[in-house]
């Protein structure tokens, strides 16, 4: 956890090593071995060793490897997801499961935060289907890695700040978007900046990319 959100990047390295094992489970069991991902999910919520669970979730993260699956099960059913016919199914069936989420959320019943692993898939896909290409600039997605590393840092403070105040009880939705404002734009600004006055530096915490 003292990693911050480079945590994704040591799990994203462990997958890559075991990625001709994952992939051979992937392509032979496919949806059973996401299915199987996706009940683990839920079981670890009721872990009561918290090392065991920080384990799961930060070092060998379930999370991760069920998203690490589900692109290698899209990658050897590439035809099945160019169909229009499936992203209108997978759109469908994400509004349902995101409902379900709403609901349980608000009602403070388990496993709407699992749930929210499964949303994700749906969703993402028939909007990547839907959605037409758009040429980003090279300059804005360079700011990808630096957004994802700095993002936290403003998310941290400002959640900080909003407990302390009043405010946020009068205001609920205000600090959850002032902290994406500020986490987005404040760390693309950020890497601006640091490219044009700072460029080793930005090269040495960023890579160069």
């Amino acid at each position: 956890v003292a990693l911050g959100p480079l945590w994704y990047i040591r799990c994203l390295f462990f997958f890559v090593l075991a990625s001709p094992i994952i992939a051979f489970v992937t392509k032979k069991y496919g949806k059973w071995w996401l299915a199987l991902c996706f009940v683990m999910l839920l079981l670890l919520n009721q872990v009561p060793d918290q090392d065991v669970k920080s384990f799961f979730k930060w070092s060998w993260s379930l999370s991760g490897l069920f998203y690490f699956s589900v692109g290698i099960f899209i990658k050897y059913r590439e035809k099945l997801f160019t169909s229009g016919k499936t992203a209108i199914t997978a759109a469908g069936v994400g509004l349902i499961l995101l409902t379900i989420k709403i609901i349980l959320f608000y009602n403070s019943m388990r496993f709407q935060t699992s749930l929210g692993h499964l949303v994700i898939p749906f969703l993402l896909y028939a909007t990547w289907h839907f959605i037409p290409a758009v040429k980003i600039p090279d300059w804005l997605t360079a700011c990808s890695f630096p957004i994802f590393v700095m993002h936290m840092i403003p998310f941290q403070y400002i959640g900080l700040i909003s407990k302390r105040t009043s405010v946020n009880l009068a205001y609920p939705t205000l600090f959850p978007t002032i902290k994406f404002l500020v986490g987005f734009f404040g760390s693309i600004a950020v890497t601006l900046l640091l490219r044009k006055y700072l460029p080793r530096v930005s090269k040495a915490l960023f890579g160069g990319r």
